[in-house]
C-alpha cells in the first residue's frame, strides 16, 4: 500500500527551487570570482588591456558576462518568490531574501545597462 503525505509535491517543489536557487548562485558568483580574480588580471599582465581594440573586445566581453548575470539574478529572484510563496505571508527572513534578491537584479541592470556601455564608450573611437 502507497501512502503520500499531503504536502509531498510541495515539499519537493520548494526543494527543486531551492536547489536552482543555489545553483544559479553558486554559477553567477563563481563566474564573478574567475573574471576577476583570472581573466582580468591575465589580460593585464599580457598588455592586451593597453590595445587599440580592446574596448570593444571588452565590451562584448562584459555584454556576455552581464546577460548571464541577468539571467541568474532573475532565476534567483524567482526562485526566492517561490520559497516565499510556501512559507507565512508575514516571516521576516522572507522579505530579507525578497530585498536582497531585488538589490541583486538592481545591480545587475545598472552594470548591464549603464556602467558597461559607459565605460565601454570611453574607449572606443
Amino acid at each position: 500500500m502507497h501512502t503520500s503525505f499531503p504536502n509531498s509535491d510541495v515539499v519537493t517543489k520548494s526543494s527543486t527551487w531551492k536547489l536552482l536557487t543555489i545553483i544559479a548562485l553558486a554559477f553567477w558568483l563563481s563566474g564573478s570570482v574567475l573574471l576577476g580574480t583570472v581573466v582580468m588580471p591575465s589580460l593585464y599582465v599580457t598588455g592586451m588591456m593597453t590595445q587599440p581594440d580592446f574596448a570593444s573586445a571588452g565590451y562584448t566581453l562584459f555584454g556576455i558576462f552581464n546577460r548571464v548575470e541577468l539571467v541568474c539574478a532573475a532565476l534567483a529572484l524567482t526562485g526566492v518568490f517561490v520559497l516565499r510563496s510556501h512559507h507565512d505571508l508575514w516571516h521576516r527572513r522572507g522579505y530579507a531574501g525578497v530585498i536582497l534578491a531585488s538589490v541583486l537584479l538592481l545591480i545587475t541592470l545598472v552594470d548591464t545597462y549603464t556602467l558597461t556601455p559607459q565605460m565601454s564608450a570611453m574607449g572606443l573611437q
